[in-house]
């Protein structure tokens, strides 16, 4: 088993590697002329870059969602739920 932090040699690089790319949370890393196991860096995405993907996800902008939630809307239930989720969010952004 490799820890992160531990020290990689020629001879058990093949192996930390394999272990490496099996566990998925890190990577062998080059540092002062010796490879090192390192944590992988996790991205959470931010209220802005979450809003978006939606989006795109669900091909829907700003004045789409605001006809989709509009009292007088024929938008099913399913369009209107994926449109509120995406205005929550936004909501984050507007405050």
């Amino acid at each position: 088993m490799i820890n992160i932090g531990d020290i990689i040699t020629e001879e058990n690089y093949f192996n930390a590697a394999c272990e490496c790319n099996r566990l998925g949370d890190r990577h062998i890393e080059k540092q002062n002329n010796q490879y090192i196991i390192v944590a992988n860096e996790i991205h959470i995405p931010t209220i802005q870059e979450q809003v978006t993907s939606l989006e795109h996800q669900y091909n829907m902008c700003r004045w789409q969602r605001e006809m989709i939630l509009a009292e007088s809307s024929s938008a099913s239930d399913y369009t209107k739920a994926k449109a509120q989720e995406i205005e929550d969010l936004a909501e984050q952004l507007r405050d």
